[in-house]
């Protein structure tokens, strides 16, 4: 056998597929650490906008007006004045909501939900400015619902709008 029968590589050739290789891998592993360095907020965020739809939902099932002062022999029922009932578990309109908050989640009995602690919730009722009107043109048949998660931990805010209408 001559030598150049031989086979193999040279060792300018392995320090370069070396080079090629580790530079390569530097690049995945810049990709994987960027990814990973941003992967938990995500999860606070589902989390936070998860409790926000909830409650959002929760307020926008409640009657338009106060059931305790509505004139009910009207259509759309016409509203009396609204009492805010004294806790949460007893609120029976959408407008009781307005000022709502806490710190850390509660459920509807006022009892804190473990592993929400950190995220705190404010709720503002707001009446249309004059000249507002519903789909149907009346005026004052609608409250705009807007529902605020503050995530503590990464002190970001999260806000979920919606329309209560004049149903009952």
């Amino acid at each position: 056998m001559s030598i150049d029968g031989q086979r193999g590589l040279t060792i300018i050739e392995l320090i370069v597929f070396i080079v090629i290789v580790g530079v390569a891998l530097a690049s995945v592993l810049g990709v994987f650490s960027t990814v990973v360095r941003g992967s938990a907020d995500p999860v606070r965020e589902k989390q936070a906008f998860a409790v926000a739809e909830s409650l959002l939902e929760e307020i926008l099932n409640k009657n338009f007006c106060d059931p305790d002062t509505a004139n009910t022999a009207t259509a759309p029922v016409t509203c009396g004045v609204n009492t805010v009932e004294a806790s949460r578990d007893l609120y029976d309109a959408a407008l009781d909501y307005n000022g709502y908050t806490t710190t850390g989640i509660n459920d509807v009995s006022g009892a804190a939900i473990a592993g929400l602690g950190g995220y705190n919730v404010n709720v503002v009722v707001l009446l249309p400015a004059a000249g507002v009107t519903a789909g149907d043109g009346t005026a004052g048949s609608i409250h705009i619902v807007v529902v605020t998660i503050t995530d503590t931990v990464t002190n970001r805010s999260y806000s979920l709008t919606g329309y209560k209408f004049n149903n009952d």
